[in-house]
């Protein structure tokens, strides 16, 4: 049997990804699916704020400067 229990690091990263997403994300996400312009609405300030906390990096190995995390 696999064994899908987090360890205290993928949990702190789950809690960190949730709580952007509660706090950055969600209260802007109406306003940007209703512009038709994706140039105007598209949410950089946003997108630079998940990758200042790593979460552009998730997936990249360590060695490479990423988190090194797998698919789950």
């Amino acid at each position: 049997m696999i064994d899908f229990t987090l360890t205290e690091e993928q949990e702190a990263l789950k809690k960190l990804a949730r709580s952007f997403a509660k706090n950055e994300i969600r209260p802007i996400a109406k306003e940007v699916d209703q512009n038709p312009d994706p140039d105007k609405s598209f949410p950089w300030e946003v997108i630079k704020k998940g990758l200042q906390l790593g979460l552009g990096t998730i997936l990249i190995p360590e060695k490479y400067g990423g988190y090194g995390g797998g698919p789950l």
